[in-house]
C-alpha cells in the first residue's frame, strides 16, 4: 500500500537562501597538514581579521585527537582531509604505492605491475584509477574509459580511503579533501566518499572560477582561486602588493557575482621562510576587502555542505496555525541514480551536516514586528523589516521531510558584529559572551616561538588573565555567531 504524504503549499513564501545564513557570498583560507609550532601565528591572524581558516589533515602528519577537538570546538578553524594519492592498502598494509616516486622500475614495482627492471618512468606514477589498471594490466586500478574495475575491485583504493576518513573520525567525517601531490587523476573514483575536493591549480591572472553552484564532477576536481603567497615567493607576481591586489580583485569579483573565492598557502612555509608577517598583511588586505559586504567567512567543508544541500532542496512549504508560522522542506539528492563513467554520482545525504537556511518575511502574520523563536533552530538571523533567515540542521540523514515552526519569543539572534575586547590589569572581558585563546611568546624572541597556554570553549565575557613579565600575550575571543577579535598585551 502507498503512503500518500500532503505537503503544504508555500502560502508564505519562504525561499531557500544561496549562502548560509543568508550571506551573499563566501571567502575561504586554506592550507594543507597541520604542523605543531607552524600553525599558530596564521590562527592568531585569523581571530584578528575575523576569517575562517581551513585546514586538510593527515594522519601522517599529525592526529592527536585532543588538539584537534579544541582547536574545532574554539570555531576558528575548519577541517578536510589531505588525501595521500601516493597511497594504498595491499594485502591488508598501508603503504606507498609501489616506486611511486622512483625515476626507474625496481624490482618491488616489477613484482606487481608489468614493467621492466631498470626502465625510467615518470616520478609520481602510477596513480590510482586508469594508470594503475593500465600498468597491472587490469588487475588493480579502474578503466575510466571503459568504466570497469580491476579484478582486485579497487580494494587498493577504497580501503586506503577509508583508512585515511577513518582516522579522524572520533573528531568528524570529513566530508572535502585536497590532493596530494595535486595528483587528481582518480578524481571520479573519490565522488563516493566526498562532497568535494580541492586540486593544486589556480589563477595568476583574469577571471578565476568562482561559481558557487557546481556539478559532482566540478566539485570533486576544484581549482582553486588563488595562490598568493607561493606566487610572491616563485616571482609570478613582480611583488608582494601585485599579488596580493589580483587576490583583492577576485574577492571582489566574487563579492559583486554572488560568487565562492578560496586562496591556498602552506602555513607552515611560512615558518620555514621566515615570512609570518606575511599573514598579518594578506588576512588584513582580506578583511579590509570584503569590508561591511554580506560575505560568509567560511570553511572550505562547510561551504560545500551547504551548496550541495541547497541543491538537494526540492520544494518548500510554509503556512500560520494558531499564532504560529510551520515551515516544511523536502530534501531529495538530484543526482541519485546518475552516474559518471560507471562511478554513482548520488550525494551522501548524511555528508550534509552545516544547516539550511530558510528567509521567511512574517509581514501579515502574527509574528509581525514580534521578536520569534524557533527551537530546531542553530540560529535566527533577523534581517530587518520582518524578514528573518533560520539557521536549521537537517537531522535525517537521508532523503525525506523535515519541518521546523516559528513562535513568539526571543533567543540570541546572529549578529555580525566583531567582539569588543578589554584589558584591566589581565582581567580580560568581552562585549559579548566568548571563547577564548590565549597564547604568548618571549619578548626577546620572534613570532615562531608563540605557544598557545589557555584554551576555553565555553561561553563567558571573563577571562583572568596572569600576566608574568618576560612576556607578549594575545587573547583571541569568538563569538556564537562565529566572529572574532584579538587584542595583544
Amino acid at each position: 500500500m502507498t503512503k500518500a504524504i500532503f505537503f503544504p503549499d508555500n502560502k508564505l513564501n519562504a525561499q531557500i537562501c544561496s549562502f548560509y545564513n543568508g550571506h551573499s557570498a563566501a571567502v575561504t583560507l586554506d592550507t594543507d597538514t597541520l604542523q605543531l609550532g607552524k600553525y599558530e601565528f596564521a590562527e592568531i591572524n585569523l581571530f584578528k581579521y575575523n576569517l575562517q581558516g581551513t585546514v586538510f589533515l593527515s594522519s601522517y602528519y599529525y592526529s592527536e585527537e585532543s588538539v584537534l577537538k579544541n582547536l574545532k570546538s574554539t570555531g576558528r578553524l575548519s577541517y578536510g582531509l589531505y588525501f595521500h594519492t601516493d597511497r594504498w592498502m595491499h594485502e591488508g598494509v598501508d603503504a606507498i604505492i609501489p616506486d611511486y616516486y622512483a625515476t626507474t622500475w625496481t624490482t618491488e614495482g616489477a613484482a606487481l605491475f608489468n614493467v621492466v627492471v631498470g626502465e625510467p618512468k615518470a616520478s609520481r606514477f602510477p596513480n590510482h584509477g586508469q594508470q594503475l589498471y593500465d600498468i597491472s594490466g587490469g588487475f588493480y586500478g579502474y578503466d575510466l574509459i571503459n568504466s570497469i574495475t580491476g579484478e582486485n575491485e579497487l580494494l587498493e583504493f577504497t580501503l586506503s580511503v577509508e583508512k585515511q576518513i577513518k582516522d579522524f573520525i572520533p573528531i568528524e567525517r570529513l566530508t572535502s579533501f585536497s590532493y596530494r601531490n595535486g595528483r587528481s587523476l582518480g578524481a571520479t573514483l573519490l565522488i563516493p566518499h566526498f562532497l568535494g575536493g580541492r586540486n593544486s591549480s589556480y589563477y595568476v591572472a583574469g577571471d578565476s572560477f568562482i561559481d558557487y553552484s557546481v556539478t559532482r564532477e566540478q566539485s570533486i576536481n576544484r581549482s582553486g582561486n588563488t595562490r598568493t603567497w607561493d606566487m610572491v615567493q616563485n616571482g609570478t607576481f613582480t611583488t608582494e602588493t601585485d599579488g596580493i591586489n589580483y587576490a583583492k580583485g577576485e574577492i571582489s569579483k566574487a563579492i559583486l557575482n554572488n560568487g565562492w573565492w578560496t586562496d591556498f598557502m602552506h602555513w607552515h612555509s611560512l615558518y620555514d621562510s621566515n615570512d609570518l608577517f606575511f599573514f598579518d598583511r594578506f588576512f588584513s588586505a582580506i578583511d579590509i576587502e570584503i569590508g561591511a559586504s554580506n560575505v560568509w567567512r567560511a570553511g572550505y567543508s562547510e561551504a560545500l555542505e551547504y551548496m550541495f544541500i541547497r541543491d538537494s532542496l526540492n520544494k518548500v512549504g510554509s503556512f500560520e496555525n494558531n499564532s504560529k508560522l510551520y515551515l516544511y522542506y523536502e530534501i531529495k539528492d538530484k543526482y541519485k541514480g546518475t552516474f559518471v563513467n560507471g562511478i554513482s554520482k548520488n550525494v551522501p545525504i548524511s555528508f550534509l551536516k552545516t544547516p539550511i537556511s530558510i528567509e521567511i518575511d512574517t509581514t501579515g502574520t502574527y509574528l509581525q514586528g514580534k521578536n520569534i523563536q524557533c527551537n530546531e533552530a542553530n540560529s535566527i538571523r533577523s534581517l530587518g523589516m520582518d524578514k528573518w533567515v533560520i539557521n536549521v540542521p537537517y537531522l535525517l540523514g537521508k532523503e525525506g521531510y523535515s519541518r521546523f515552526l516559528l513562535s513568539e519569543g526571543t533567543q540570541e539572534y546572529y549578529s555580525s558584529e566583531k567582539p569588543i575586547i578589554n584589558n584591566t590589569s589581565g582581567t580580560i572581558t568581552t562585549d559579548k559572551s566568548c571563547k577564548f585563546v590565549v597564547w604568548r611568546k618571549p619578548d626577546s624572541s620572534g613570532e615562531e616561538t608563540i605557544i598557545e597556554i589557555d584554551r576555553v570553549n565555553i561561553f563567558s565575557s571573563v577571562y583572568n588573565l596572569i600576566i608574568e613579565a618576560g612576556y607578549t600575550y594575545y587573547v583571541g575571543v569568538i563569538t556564537k555567531s562565529n566572529n572574532s577579535n584579538l587584542i595583544q598585551i
